[in-house]
């Protein structure tokens, strides 16, 4: 078996979300074209990725776009683990603390589509920066958030 080590992104006294240190898959794409569906190919890929992690429980995630005009309508998927949002790691610290970049070869994708550009969607680079890239772009991965409830 593999152990992992997970970083907490937050604890609401209920629930902790955990962020992997490093990206599970590499070379994926956030969407075959546009983002107006948002994150199906990295949710599809993540989900494959994720199937047999046993000791971590199936649950129904929501991912949704930050936008207050979303981009793309809530994702309800079942499955072990999802992907950050831009919101949930600029709330951390703007610049990002380096445990949300280390161990990466170009960078992971977020949940969030850019609104300005329909096929962009947001991403932290290598350096941990936070940016956008064409969603059909190989270039990046993906880092799972867990949900445990206490």
């Amino acid at each position: 078996s593999t152990a992992y080590r997970f970083y907490v992104l937050t604890d609401d006294g209920e629930k902790v979300e955990l962020i992997m240190d490093r990206n599970l898959v590499n070379h994926v794409v956030w969407a075959p074209s546009d983002n107006g569906d948002g994150p199906t190919d990295t949710l599809e890929q993540l989900q494959q990725a994720t199937e047999n992690w046993t000791n971590i429980p199936l649950r129904n995630y929501r991912v949704t776009d930050d936008n207050v005009d979303k981009v793309y309508d809530d994702i309800h998927i079942k499955t072990r683990a999802t992907i950050p949002s831009y919101t949930k790691l600029v709330g951390i610290d703007p610049v990002l603390p380096n445990w949300l970049y280390n161990n990466l070869e170009n960078g992971y994708w977020l949940s969030s589509a850019s609104k300005s550009m329909s096929f962009y969607a947001w991403i932290v680079q290598a350096d941990g920066t936070i940016d956008t890239a064409d969603v059909s772009s190989e270039d990046y991965g993906i880092r799972p958030v867990i949900t445990i409830y206490k």
